[in-house]
């Protein structure tokens, strides 16, 4: 994504006390973060983040520490995870949109009287507060009872809730939202991948030790682990036949 909020009132809360060149490294971090849309190499976060002297390298070190969690390799940031969800929700309804042939036009005069554009118009908004820049005007009344959430704008994309159902381990789900959303499988893809889960989770990988070998679904999404080539034999004893 080319665009992301940036809250500087929660920044400066969370980073008063990060030094100039620490404040630099997790810029950097974050912008590399939400241009990809994904989580940051850890044997390449120093070159990414163009730390070369030793104090440079400690400052990203520190940031990492403080703001990003490392799970299998890859150092992740959860506020930068909810925003890429909430991205990629809104993308989600815009093409809906599209779809049903765009938004509905408004007047260009809005409810204060002044027309989209103007000088004041402009003015009043650069006052705005953060909490308020966003709001509109509601012009639809309320829904009719007994409409619940399912009839709202999904926040997952489509069918990652079969997805998320299907799967035995439940951790990291806006990781996992985000790489299904990127790999948009139609719906033949889809019962492949849902096939492919039931022979898995029968395996003997898969069930040993309670599940510990079940990778995160966010690896399994990104690595096509559906294509994988089960061998469902037991491991041979070592000290099998010795007694």
């Amino acid at each position: 994504m080319n665009y992301y909020e940036r809250h500087l009132g929660d920044y400066a809360r969370d980073t008063a006390h990060l030094s100039m060149m620490e404040h630099g490294a997790y810029n950097l971090l974050l912008d590399r973060y939400y241009a990809t849309e994904q989580g940051i190499p850890a044997d390449q976060v120093h070159r990414l983040a163009r730390a070369r002297t030793r104090e440079e390298r400690a400052a990203v070190d520190a940031v990492l520490q403080e703001f990003f969690t490392l799970q299998e390799g890859v150092w992740t940031h959860k506020r930068a995870e909810a925003e890429l969800v909430k991205a990629q929700a809104r993308i989600q309804a815009a093409q809906e949109n599209g779809r049903r042939g765009g938004r509905p036009k408004q007047n260009q005069e809005k409810p204060s009287g002044l027309l989209l554009g103007s000088v004041l118009e402009t003015q009043i908004k650069a006052h705005q507060s953060p909490d308020t820049k966003h709001q509109s005007v509601k012009q639809n009344p309320l829904p009719p009872a007994g409409v619940g959430a399912s009839d709202k704008v999904h926040e997952f994309p489509p069918g990652f809730d079969r997805f998320w159902q299907a799967y035995p381990r439940k951790t990291a789900k806006p990781q996992a939202a985000k790489a299904f959303a990127r790999l948009r499988p139609d719906e033949p893809l889809l019962q492949r991948m849902l096939a492919a889960l039931d022979l898995q989770r029968q395996s003997p990988q898969w069930q040993r030790d309670g599940g510990q070998f079940v990778p995160h679904p966010s690896t399994w999404i990104n690595g096509r682990r559906w294509e994988d080539e089960l061998s469902f034999a037991e491991p041979m004893d070592a000290f099998a036949g010795a007694l």
